[in-house]
């Protein structure tokens, strides 16, 4: 199976519970017998000692859609079992997704009005 991981930080980089839950999802998840593609806006190599997991670096930019926009023009032409969004990491992707996409939003974000729905197209 090739999973897509793709969040907008991971714990030490990002301090949070968000981040924190990114890396131990993705390290129990890497004990699995899949290969883990880990999208985030880190240079700094988290997962260096995990042979099934490549990291990818995309630079965040000024917001979650620049990012998501950005993250959707990389993997256009590739190809994954299921994706993983923490956060709205792959929100620009939904319009035209290829594979199934998980979205775990956390936090009090979606309970909040959202101003950028209507240009998500």
């Amino acid at each position: 199976m090739k999973i897509l991981f793709a969040t907008r930080g991971i714990f030490p980089n990002i301090i949070g519970g968000a981040p924190r839950h990114s890396r131990f999802l993705i390290e129990y998840l890497s004990k699995m017998d899949c290969e883990i593609h880990v999208i985030h806006p880190s240079p700094n190599q988290i997962f260096s000692s995990l042979k099934n997991i490549k990291e990818i670096y995309i630079p965040y930019g000024s917001s979650i859609l620049s990012y998501s926009k950005r993250i959707s023009k990389f993997i256009e032409n590739k190809h994954y079992d299921v994706g993983y969004s923490d956060g709205l990491s792959l929100v620009k992707y939904v319009n035209y997704r290829k594979f199934p996409i998980v979205f775990n939003h956390h936090g009090f974000h979606m309970f909040q009005k959202q101003y950028f729905l209507k240009s998500i197209k």
